[in-house]
């Protein structure tokens, strides 16, 4: 049996612990005191809260049956899923249907998109320019939608989409274009690559799926280490000779015949004392904060939908769900608990406003939409999560392969998941990506670096 170091309990690690420890002895060090990363909950008094909306929904046939085996078919909900969109200070249900579309939004917009779109399939033709985020959607979009919906989403979560990669538009937009969208308005067909009809959701927490994958993991004398900050990793004749994590108050040290790291690939440079070139490199690569605010409401609930989208930039959040539109086991029957996520810069602004200042500019625009009123509100509370979402800059391929370039030299160690990968993915895409990593290690008869480049065909489907 092998010893492998797992770097980071998010569910892509614990989906490789597992698998890996039905055969070798596995250990994983986690910097948080839970398990699941992002995709984890918590409990608040009398409340379990997951760390923003999550869904199990995927494409991946094998994954959906290693989640139903894992939980349990009669612990996952199966849940009609219900969204919104608000715009021009109405609300749409998403998808758009096409009645709706032309009763609520002025005409004279709906002919400008249509106009723009026209424009732009011709100007395609002749002149197609794809490099920035702008660009993808404007030439799938018309430049009008692009303007409307596209471009004010993108700056709140990412930043400026001038200065985005056309390759996050290619993964986070499922639609393929403004036909496919008008097709699926008039015609009413349901479209599984575009949008979930249903998905399903763990009874008691989306927590359930990292907490199992430790369970077995647990049977199999896995050892977890929580509260452990990695210190240092030694790299010898590009081989992993120690890694060296302070568990609590603890120094203390692993030696591992592999390790699988899914930590941020911007901090491993560092930790392992690389070249100056790809510590720059690790450097230039960016996140963008989460901020979550919960609201404690003395109502049963506020809305039916599981999330509703705030793409405009006179919001501050871009998108608010209730814990109850995913499981109702979860909080007391007379109260509801409204998550609000405001996206921002690292260290920026909105992440050095203390909580009264974030509560109060959302409660303005939560009132403004008349989703609720501040006499609705019991509490409040506020999580605030670095590194959720990765950047695709321009030039972020460029510094990601400098990096990947250096750590596949590194005979026992792979790089993997959201945040190892640099990859904007969802749940099921982490899983398949752990359990894929584990076959490697089982196996190492294939390429790591062509398994990878699997990972960039995801496509995120809301």
């Amino acid at each position: 049996m092998r010893k492998i170091a797992i770097l980071g309990a998010g569910l892509t690690g614990l989906s490789s612990a597992w698998k890996l420890s039905e055969n070798n002895k596995v250990e994983v060090i986690e910097k948080n005191d839970y398990l699941g990363g992002i995709s984890g909950s918590f409990k608040h008094d009398e409340y379990t809260l997951d760390y923003g909306p999550h869904k199990i929904y995927t494409q991946i046939p094998y994954i959906q049956k290693e989640i139903e085996e894992l939980v349990g078919k009669d612990n996952l909900l199966e849940i009609p899923k219900r969204s919104r969109i608000y715009l021009k200070k109405k609300f749409f249900n998403y998808p758009v249907s096409f009645i709706e579309l032309i009763l609520k939004l002025n005409p004279l917009l709906t002919f400008k998109i249509g106009m723009s779109f026209m424009f732009r399939k011709i100007r395609n033709i002749f002149y197609k320019k794809e490099k920035t985020y702008e660009d993808y959607i404007s030439n799938r979009f018309g430049h009008a939608m692009y303007k409307l919906i596209f471009e004010p989403y993108a700056e709140k979560v990412w930043g400026d989409p001038k200065k985005l990669s056309y390759e996050l538009a290619k993964t986070r937009v499922s639609i393929p274009n403004l036909s496919t969208l008008i097709k699926s308005m008039i015609f009413k067909k349901s479209n599984p690559e575009i949008s979930a009809d249903v998905f399903y959701y763990p009874k008691y927490g989306i927590s359930t799926l990292a907490e199992r994958m430790w369970e077995e993991a647990e049977i199999n004398k896995g050892k977890l280490h929580l509260n452990s900050n990695i210190k240092n990793i030694k790299v010898k004749d590009n081989f992993i000779e120690e890694i060296r994590y302070k568990e609590k108050s603890k120094e203390k040290k692993i030696k591992s015949d592999f390790v699988v790291s899914t930590i941020p690939i911007n901090e491993l440079p560092k930790l392992m004392n690389a070249p100056n070139d790809v510590k720059k490199a690790a450097k230039k690569l960016e996140y963008r904060s989460l901020i979550l605010l919960y609201i404690i409401i003395n109502k049963k609930r506020l809305f039916l939908d599981n999330w509703i989208f705030f793409p405009e930039k006179d919001i501050i959040f871009n998108r608010i769900s209730e814990q109850k539109g995913f499981s109702v086991q979860n909080v007391p029957g007379d109260k509801t608990v409204l998550t609000v996520e405001i996206s921002a810069e690292e260290d920026g602004y909105l992440m050095n406003l203390d909580d009264k200042e974030l509560f109060e500019k959302a409660i303005i625009d939560l009132e403004k939409t008349g989703i609720l009123t501040r006499n609705d509100v019991e509490s409040y509370f506020l999580i605030k999560m670095d590194k959720t979402y990765p950047v695709y800059d321009l030039n972020f391929k460029k510094n990601l392969n400098v990096i990947l370039e250096y750590l596949s030299n590194i005979k026992n160690l792979i790089t993997n998941g959201r945040q190892g990968l640099f990859n904007y993915n969802n749940m099921d895409h982490c899983i398949d990506m752990g359990i894929k990593a584990a076959r490697y290690i089982e196996n190492e008869d294939t390429n790591w670096s062509e398994i990878t480049k699997e990972f960039e065909n995801y496509k995120i489907v809301d």
